[in-house]
């Protein structure tokens, strides 16, 4: 009787051992048929569509999830994300990170270095960091509306998307200052790379530029999308603007005068561009796609400041000059598309200057001007003129 029951004693435990196996076996490969089935039919399913973001409309359905998730953690300042129950790729996290990044520029503390993903085999989150305290983003965020509002006060009167570009984008370059021509202390703090730098510290690099330009531009209802690439020296963001349905490259921060000129001029040059303009100086990398900018209606031609031959200098001159007096302006623009050397049509402009003076009981203007290119590769210029009495 004793070795009957060690032997019954023994055999259960091994059978009930091989049974557990077995059994989490099979509830293994259940989960993990059921993840898989459910996983592949998640990327088959439509991806959501907003009128609010624009990459994030080029996200898949899996991917918008996690954007929502990073999305609605940094506007609560947390600090994790809510849990995903999907895993993701290297390549999907950085579409999504990038996506929320340049469709969200109010979410400007956030520090775009400090993301790290956390992925196992069925489910995901990321991790976050700030720029600041929390303590101090709603203050931020106040300032940044107080400008933005400030800004509006100035397209009252404009009728066109074309007219409020043009407002907001010299109320952005006049009022900031390029943070890369100021000194190292101000260069180097990490709000000069967002928003709150352009709009409310006024130092900023480029992709504070193109963050700033995007919010006053979709405060006023225009569509206004970040885009990414490279000058031949570094990386680069700027805009493309959607004006009456037709889009255009907008790089503010290179037509902004203080980064080579003085500060009270403005320059246009890369102001509306085609996608065949902007690659003469641009390079655009992206993983998604832009907007097809195919007219080259550029500021010029909509100004009527372009210039098809030297015939036309004076009288465009002319009128381009009476706008700037009348506006109490110190510059005036033109677009010679013939000529980049101003000692070609420099007569012209003094028989223009010439004319206006003439309407005047004594002469207002110096016959003095001063050219400054307004691209790198075009023929837009920037012209000072001088008051006598000033």
């Amino acid at each position: 009787m004793k070795k009957t029951t060690k032997k019954r004693l023994l055999f259960v435990p091994v059978y009930v051992l091989v049974f557990l196996v077995l059994w989490i076996a099979v509830s293994f490969i259940s989960i993990e048929v059921r993840y898989r089935a459910h996983e592949k039919k998640i990327l088959n399913l439509p991806n959501e569509t907003s009128e609010e973001y624009y990459y994030f409309n080029q996200l898949t359905y899996k991917e918008q999830l996690l954007f929502k998730s990073i999305k609605n953690a940094a506007e609560e300042y947390k600090n994790e994300s809510k849990i995903v129950p999907y895993r993701y790729t290297e390549e999907e996290f950085m579409r999504v990170a990038k996506a929320v990044s340049f469709d969200c520029p109010m979410l400007f503390y956030l520090d775009p270095n400090s993301f790290e993903l956390f992925c196992d085999d069925y489910k995901t989150s990321v991790t976050m960091g700030y720029l600041s305290t929390t303590s101090d983003f709603t203050k931020m965020k106040m300032e940044i509306e107080a400008v933005s509002a400030a800004a509006m006060a100035f397209i009252q009167d404009a009728e066109t998307d074309f007219e409020k570009a043009v407002i907001l984008h010299d109320f952005l370059t006049k009022s900031c200052t390029y943070a890369g021509k100021t000194d190292t202390e101000i260069g180097s703090k990490p709000t000069a790379h967002t928003a709150y730098g352009a709009l409310v510290d006024k130092y900023a690099f480029c992709d504070g530029y193109a963050s700033a330009y995007k919010i006053l531009l979709n405060r006023c209802g225009i569509e206004c999308i970040i885009a990414e690439g490279a000058t031949d020296v570094q990386p680069h963001l700027w805009n493309v603007v959607n004006q009456d349905g037709k889009y255009y490259h907008i790089d503010c921060t290179w037509n902004d005068a203080d980064v080579d000129f003085v500060s009270d001029l403005a320059f246009h040059g890369f102001f509306n561009l085609s996608d065949n303009a902007i690659a003469k100086t641009h390079r655009i990398y992206m993983d998604f796609d832009l907007p097809i900018c195919d007219s080259e209606n550029n500021y010029y031609a909509e100004k009527d400041a372009k210039v098809v031959s030297l015939d036309e200098i004076e009288d465009k001159a002319y009128t381009q000059i009476k706008n700037a007096v009348s506006e109490k302006s110190t510059y005036f623009e033109l677009y010679p598309i013939f000529t980049n050397n101003h000692k070609d049509y420099e007569e012209s402009i003094h028989k223009a200057i010439d004319r206006i003076n003439a309407e005047y009981d004594t002469a207002i203007l110096s016959r003095s001007f001063r050219p400054f290119c307004a691209t790198q590769s075009g023929y837009a210029v920037t012209l000072q003129i001088y008051y006598i009495n000033q």
